[in-house]
């Protein structure tokens, strides 16, 4: 179903649910989860909690992930938590004083109000 068209055969938009070809046709997107398509059979975006894995929408289902490589398998987790081997996250304590976000146990990346991130990775009081 179009959305927009140029002219009776060539469309530039398409309504929700469809995806739009690249000969300028409408499509239905007919993937569970799956919010365009670059085929019939291959996904291009998911809907949220979802990731597009070999062109099918795949549930993640790992706490504190941010990427997936396969369905419960982490491949990067959110900051503040390591992956570990078994594709999971753990959180991990920060050892920098005043630190908001760690990228690991002694190098931050994100200050608390009030300080200021150094050269090596610590945080230092601003100064008044």
């Amino acid at each position: 179903m179009a959305d927009s068209c140029l002219d009776t055969k060539i469309c530039t938009a398409c309504q929700s649910g469809f995806s739009l070809s690249t000969l300028g046709t409408c499509f239905a997107c007919n993937i569970s989860n799956c919010l365009t398509c670059f085929s019939t059979s291959v996904c291009a975006t998911c809907d949220d909690l979802f990731q597009v894995i070999n062109g099918t929408c795949v549930s993640c289902n790992v706490q504190f992930c941010d990427t997936c490589t396969k369905a419960n398998t982490c491949s990067a987790c959110n900051p503040n938590y390591n992956l570990l081997p078994n594709g999971t996250c753990k959180p991990f304590s920060c050892a920098v004083g005043n630190c908001s976000v760690c990228n690991a146990s002694d190098a931050c990346s994100t200050c608390l109000t009030g300080y200021s991130l150094s050269d090596n990775n610590t945080c230092v009081l601003c100064p008044n």
